[in-house]
């Protein structure tokens, strides 16, 4: 039997966003699409999807650093970190402790998109992280 995917709209924009950074990037040829590739969804640990990328080069949290913060700085850090709409939609994930998938192309070893995501998981020292997967 086969599992089915379910992935949101904004899973959607995200994968295609993912392939476009791949595409700048040299990674992926230029005509690449979506339809390219096979694409599977799971939970993760941390510690796995750090694998996936040099989170040293571009990380801006480390592990369970934001849990420390009072929710003025917390807010304040994230403001810093990106923007204030930004921070608005990291403070409801830290809330629900949920986000959207982090796109990752596992062949390339790399985070085509989700490095704020990332962060917030990292900095937050969340266990597991929705992945999806493109090969």
């Amino acid at each position: 039997m086969r599992k089915t995917l379910i992935v949101t709209m904004r899973e959607i924009k995200d994968m295609k966003d993912a392939i476009e950074m791949a595409i700048l990037g040299d990674y992926i040829p230029s005509d690449s699409r979506l339809d390219d590739f096979s694409i599977s969804q799971k939970m993760i640990s941390l510690s796995k999807l750090l694998t996936y990328d040099d989170y040293s080069s571009w990380g801006e949290y480390d592990k369970g650093e934001l849990k420390k913060l009072s929710n003025k700085d917390l807010t304040e850090t994230l403001i810093s970190f990106r923007s204030k709409k930004w921070a608005e939609k990291a403070l409801t994930w830290i809330k629900d402790e949920s986000f959207s998938s982090i796109i990752i192309f596992p062949n390339l070893g790399i985070i085509g998109d989700g490095r704020g995501r990332t962060n917030i998981a990292v900095g937050m020292h969340w266990k597991k992280v929705p992945v999806i997967f493109l090969t």
